[in-house]
């Protein structure tokens, strides 16, 4: 899966990373890429657009906060359920972490 706002990364690791993009993240560019290309684990990385603080979901998952955390908990059951689940993010990025990954399993 990949658009300008998630790109999804199944490199067949244990561990799942969840990557939120911070402010003034270019669409289809996503923070921690290079990063994350020397971690051993499989990667979402997510981004939202114009800088809303992922409160208005993210685009290919959800239109709203609820959808997209309804998909992105879907997304990790169906592809992921038996990897260790890990996320982060700076700024922006921190604050939707904290707002999609709250209730998640």
């Amino acid at each position: 899966m990949q658009s300008d706002f998630i790109r999804v990364e199944d490199r067949g690791a244990e561990k799942t990373v969840i990557v939120f993009s911070s402010v003034h993240t270019t669409p289809g560019r996503f923070r921690f890429d290079r990063l994350m290309d020397k971690v051993d684990s499989n990667v979402i990385f997510l981004n939202c657009p114009n800088n809303e603080w992922y409160l208005h979901g993210v685009p290919g998952l959800g239109m709203d906060l609820q959808s997209t955390r309804r998909a992105l908990s879907q997304l990790l059951k169906k592809q992921f359920s038996d990897t260790k689940i890990y996320a982060f993010g700076s700024s922006m990025g921190a604050s939707g972490m904290i707002a999609l990954t709250a209730g998640l399993d």
